[in-house]
Formats: structure tokens, sequence, C-alpha cells
């Protein structure tokens, strides 16, 4: 989901920014491991996580540019799967399915 359907490293720079009180740029960022390549904290590392691990982050991520209207071209000839990681957080599951629904219409509610 990260990089492909929505632009996590821009929020995330955000709040290093906010955190660490330095600018980042996306170019500076060479690895998966942001916090490593970025040569962070653990303290700073640990407050950024603080924030992504807060009820409703993942809801406040911003979709690429046609990424929905990509999704449902895809979802229409084919099984579409999505894997992500979640972060260990007790609502990041739940709120990256609600984001993927009401941004790609995908994991729609199913009513027993």
């Amino acid at each position: 989901v990260d990089g492909v359907l929505v632009n996590f490293l821009e929020r995330a720079l955000k709040v290093i920014r906010e955190v660490t009180g330095v600018e980042y740029a996306r170019d500076d960022v060479t690895d998966w491991d942001i916090f490593k390549c970025l040569k962070i904290s653990q303290v700073d590392e640990d407050a950024c996580y603080r924030v992504f691990e807060s009820k409703g982050y993942a809801q406040t991520l911003v979709a690429y540019s046609g990424a929905r209207e990509a999704i449902k071209q895809l979802n229409s000839i084919s099984d579409l799967y999505i894997v992500t990681s979640p972060i260990r957080s007790e609502t990041w599951t739940y709120d990256r399915e609600t984001w993927l629904f009401k941004n790609c219409e995908i994991f729609k509610q199913v009513k027993i």
C-alpha cells in the first residue's frame, strides 16, 4: 500500500520534522528503514512511532493521484489482494482497511 497507493513517506517526513526539527527530503530516504538511513535517534524514532500508532493516523494518509481509478480497473478484471505490513498499533489494521474502503472501495462491508 505504502509507496504504491498511499504516500506514506511524505507524511512520515513531516512527523520526523515535527519531532526532530530537521527537514529531510524524499531523496534522503535511500532504504525502506527510514529512521536508519536518516540516522534518527531511537528516542526520536520512538516519538515518531507514537504518532504513527495513534488512532486514526492511517486514515489521514493521502492517496496517490490515479490510485482509486487504477484499483477500480484492476478489480474489474481480476481478484485483487492487498498486501501490507501493519505498524505496531491497536488500530492500524482497522484504520488501513477503512482507508482502503474509503479511497479505493476495497474491503466492502459484508452484512451477515
